[in-house]
This record gives C-alpha cells, sequence and structure tokens, in this order.
C-alpha cells in the first residue's frame, strides 16, 4: 500500500495542489491517510470475492489475457513500423 500511494497516488501530496503550504507538516499524515484508505480497499475486495480456482486462473490468462496482449504487441509493432 505503501509503494503504491507513494508512486500512483503523489505520495504526501494533495490533490489538485490544495494545501501546499502546509505540506511539510502535513505530508507523513497525507501519506498515512492514503495508506490506510488503500488497505481498507485491499482488504474489503480480498474479503468480498471468492477465491478463484486453478483451473478459473489459467481459463482467464488462457482465454482473455494473451488474446488482449498478443493484440497490444500486434499494435503497437504496426504504431512503431508507421510512425517511426
Amino acid at each position: 500500500s505503501a509503494i503504491m500511494a507513494t508512486l500512483f497516488f503523489g505520495g504526501y501530496a494533495l490533490p489538485f495542489g490544495i494545501g501546499s503550504d502546509f505540506l511539510p507538516i502535513l505530508g507523513p499524515f497525507i501519506l498515512a491517510g492514503k495508506i490506510i484508505v488503500l488497505l481498507f480497499l485491499f482488504i474489503w475486495v480480498r474479503a468480498s470475492l471468492g477465491r478463484p480456482r486453478y483451473d478459473q486462473l489459467m481459463g482467464f490468462a488462457w482465454r482473455t489475457l494473451l488474446p488482449i496482449s498478443l493484440v497490444y504487441m500486434i499494435i503497437t509493432a504496426l504504431l512503431t513500423v508507421f510512425f517511426k
């Protein structure tokens, strides 16, 4: 949660630059608040969703993730060739 809050949610910064004058004082508390919210969300999602079986995970990987990644690779290759 701390890594996700730091890398993807701005760390100790408030959204939209609100309260930047008090940032040195509030920074650690803002980061701790973001970590607590993310921990709550992770635990909530983990507790509400059932654990997928191994065959469901393999089916999802083969039927969904592999075709999406192959299409993405083809699109990236075509864009690289045409816009280089």
